[in-house]
């Protein structure tokens, strides 16, 4: 991930009167799971486990997953997450989950759901990390206080700003394998 080109790509969207109202949310999870002390609030610790597909590497906590796609639909309108949920039941037409079943998608998500933002309505999920959860099979020591991970919903431009990237073929491959209906875990 590299935070210098979603800036920019958030710069030139703004030249052009896009992703203008942001909704920023704090994901938490009380009274469910641990909690911790922030900036004197309470707040329950989202719990994702080290992805058992990554290499360990010295110091860096690897998940799979931080978004739930129930998250990404907290500042959409009820006509946008109908929508966004027939287009992701569209999308799902033909597909099949990992036991081999047809899938039948019960929450708007992915490419379907991001469609059906505005192109002012882009969304930042922040998600504050159970250190215990992210450190029990990283081999990493436990961090002292919770790690924070985000994922940005960001709507379809309607400028279709070209953008430039440098990434390398493990990146490529990954991002071409990863499924918008992927079963959590």
């Amino acid at each position: 991930m590299r935070p210098a080109f979603i800036a920019e790509y958030v710069r030139q969207c703004a030249k052009q009167g896009e992703l203008g109202n942001w909704t920023v949310r704090l994901a938490s999870r009380l009274p469910e799971g641990a909690e911790a002390e922030i900036a004197g609030h309470s707040i329950g610790l989202i719990t994702r486990s080290h992805s058992k597909s990554s290499d360990v590497v010295p110091g860096r906590y690897t998940i799979k997953r931080v978004l739930s796609p129930a998250d990404e639909l907290c500042d959409l309108t009820d006509e946008q997450k109908e929508r966004a949920l027939k287009a992701t039941k569209e999308a799902a037409k033909g597909k099949l989950n990992r036991k081999g079943e047809p899938l039948d998608p019960d929450t708007p998500r992915g490419r379907p759901l991001r469609h059906q933002r505005r192109a002012d309505q882009p969304l930042l999920l922040l998600y504050p990390l159970s250190p215990a959860e992210v450190a029990k099979s990283s081999g990493n020591p436990e961090p002292v206080a919770p790690l924070v991970g985000f994922a940005i919903s960001f709507p379809f431009s309607r400028q279709q700003l070209k953008t430039e990237y440098v990434v390398n073929d493990i990146w490529f491959k990954q991002d071409m394998e990863f499924d918008d209906f992927e079963d959590e875990e």
